[in-house]
């Protein structure tokens, strides 16, 4: 993968995107190997972000750098912490 910018937002992700320039999107830090302008995802990742509706119960799978991989509605991905609140 081509390594990008890190965001300026949230401290953590890198743009990254495929040599062919397809599939564009941010990249947890912690999942990519590194060597020069280029590098590898050490485990399978979706950069896929979630649409939720309030009051809609998700499950969570991952965090990193501030943001839940859950699952909502059978739709995986991603939420910011921020917006959500967690369950009793």
């Amino acid at each position: 993968m081509i390594l990008g910018k890190t965001s300026e937002n949230w401290t953590g992700w890198v743009f990254c995107a495929k040599p062919d320039g397809s599939n564009e999107g941010w990249v947890p830090g912690q999942i990519i190997r590194s060597e020069g302008e280029h590098g590898y995802a050490v485990e399978d990742y979706s950069a896929r972000e979630l649409d939720v509706d309030e009051g809609a119960t998700m499950q969570g799978i991952k965090e990193m750098n501030g943001w839940l991989l859950g699952e909502c509605d059978r739709e995986t991905g991603w939420v910011p912490l921020d917006k959500l609140r967690k369950m009793d």
